[in-house]
């Protein structure tokens, strides 16, 4: 399935607590004024974006799926 995105950019890095949350936050924010933007915030355990807005969830996710092909998938299941 093509993504219907026609540009993407990745914030990433291999070390922890270096602000790629608040980087991606701020750059989304200031790209659209003049695009429309998502965010896909993979960071399981790092500051959560909703959180950074001051959003509230109304109930928390059980489980999602962020990739599937046939059989292979990559998904996380809430601990107990």
């Amino acid at each position: 399935m093509e993504s219907p995105a026609k540009h993407t950019i990745a914030i990433a890095s291999g070390k922890g607590g270096v602000g790629k949350s608040t980087v991606t936050l701020n750059l989304a924010l200031a790209l659209a004024r003049e695009a429309s933007v998502g965010i896909l915030d993979a960071d399981l355990y790092g500051p959560d974006i909703p959180a950074m807005l001051g959003l509230t969830r109304l109930r928390d996710a059980k489980r999602w799926t962020v990739w599937s092909e046939e059989k292979r998938r990559l998904e996380r299941k809430q601990q107990r």
